[in-house]
């Protein structure tokens, strides 16, 4: 059994349902301030891709 990696894991096929989370739920797990989760919610949405969120937050904390 091949363990799932951020560096294996594909995109989802055509018609396939993304990996989907609440925005708010992600801010208050990985501790973000009110500011970053307003960010996220302004370019995201309410819910989006977990790794659109995770690729946004890491792309905020490089720069």
């Amino acid at each position: 059994m091949q363990q799932e990696t951020f560096a294996n894991k594909q995109a989802p096929n055509e018609g396939e349902v993304a990996d989907m989370q609440n925005v708010h739920e992600f801010a208050r797990r990985f501790r973000l301030s009110p500011q970053e989760e307003h960010r996220l919610v302004a370019r995201h949405g309410v819910t989006a891709p977990r790794i659109d969120l995770l690729v946004d937050a890491r792309r905020e904390l490089a720069s």
